[in-house]
């Protein structure tokens, strides 16, 4: 098709919303869609576009190349579907499809998609991702990321509800008589992953600001820029042994805990990044198994409350308590050699043993305050 014909096309999306470039052999997507009007009679300028194109369907093309789809189809804002399948060039999508917050349908079916933008995470009206036959779907159903779907399920559209985080959740139901099960869609499954690695990425810039500018105050080392330059390096280290964004969460509450005290160029270019992620481990076991112990004694205060004397729940959450702290000199190293009854008396026998150290500790304290005391009288 020549330059006049999706010139038409365009002019023609001015007026009903929706332009269709199907098997016009594109390798990019034509820059009629974002000149500026002066440019050309033929030309529509971005505002145009941007308030009315709703659907654009580059199917059936050979786009090709980092510029295929350019950065500026972010300006299209008003966009709700967006069709680039069966381009088997098409590698990935710009990352600025974040700005089209309308967006609900997206189809890169039959391409060589390997990768997806995580801005689209982002978008809250979302609501039909496929990428059927690519490379990216083949490569997350391989590690487990996404879940091949049943044939009788619904596989892309979902309903989105309010949770805590403000995030959209997607559930397909499926009632028998005896239960009601919810399935994860691939939809679901892919916003997901999205969301979580837009988040790591942003906690990612909040921990490197935090220490930059917070921590070590790098602004008034005498080569900042270098210094910038190390830290970001050794973050990103350390960061590769932290795939989750949780632990990158956790990570930013404790960072002046895990990082050394002070900043030097010399100490960061050594930083044993496998120390940090040990010290992390150790602070992370020891904080859930506080928690753990805390939620503990909350559900047994609830449970015998107002039933049973409150000195007998006392007792036994102090034991409760203890069997956690030393867990590890109680419990047997392999569970098929666990025995509750075992267990109890090691724990009562420990217990005992404390009291005669603390006994024989109090005696000769006892012992040594006497004795100081006859002597200061005689």
């Amino acid at each position: 098709m020549g330059r006049r014909s999706v010139a038409s096309q365009v002019e023609g999306a001015k007026k009903h919303g929706m332009l269709h470039l199907i098997q016009y052999q594109l390798t990019h997507v034509p820059p009629e869609l974002f000149v500026s009007a002066s440019s050309g009679p033929s030309s529509a300028s971005p505002g145009e576009l941007a308030g009315t194109l709703v659907r654009l369907d580059l199917s059936f093309n050979q786009l090709e190349g980092s510029q295929a789809i350019p950065d500026a189809i972010g300006s299209l804002t008003a966009l709700r579907e967006l069709y680039v399948n069966n381009n088997p060039r098409l590698e990935q999508l710009p990352s600025t499809l974040g700005n089209c917050i309308k967006l609900q349908v997206l189809d890169a079916s039959s391409s060589a998609l390997n990768s997806l933008p995580q801005e689209l995470g982002r978008l809250q009206h979302l609501r039909v991702i496929n990428i059927d036959d690519t490379p990216l779907q083949r490569r997350w159903e391989a590690k487990g990321h996404l879940v091949q779907r049943n044939e009788d399920d619904d596989p892309l559209t979902f309903s989105f509800e309010n949770n805590d985080n403000n995030a959209p959740t997607v559930s397909t139901t499926i009632s028998s008589p005896s239960k009601t099960k919810t399935i994860q869609t691939p939809c679901q499954q892919i916003l997901r992953k999205l969301r979580l690695k837009d988040e790591r990425e942003q906690l990612k810039l909040e921990l490197f600001d935090l220490l930059r500018d917070k921590t070590y105050r790098l602004e008034r080392h005498e080569d900042s820029v270098a210094a910038s330059a190390v830290l970001c390096t050794a973050l990103h280290r350390v960061l590769k042994l932290f795939p989750q964004a949780i632990d990158v969460r956790s990570l930013l509450r404790n960072a002046e805990r895990l990082f050394p005290q002070e900043f030097s160029i010399e100490t960061f270019e050594k930083l044993d990044a496998s120390r940090i992620r040990r010290e992390f481990d150790v602070l992370r076991t020891a904080t859930e198994r506080k928690k753990r112990a805390a939620d503990l004694e909350l559900k047994i205060r609830n449970l015998y409350f107002d039933r049973i004397d409150p000195m007998t729940v006392e007792g036994m959450l102090s034991d409760i308590k203890f069997l956690i702290k030393y867990a590890p000199r109680l419990f047997p190293k392999e569970a098929r050699n666990v025995n509750g009854e075992q267990i109890q008396r090691d724990l009562v026998a420990l217990q005992q043993q404390f009291a005669r150290e603390r006994a024989a500790a109090v005696d000769k304290l006892m012992i040594a305050v006497k004795t100081l005391y006859t002597s200061a009288h005689s």
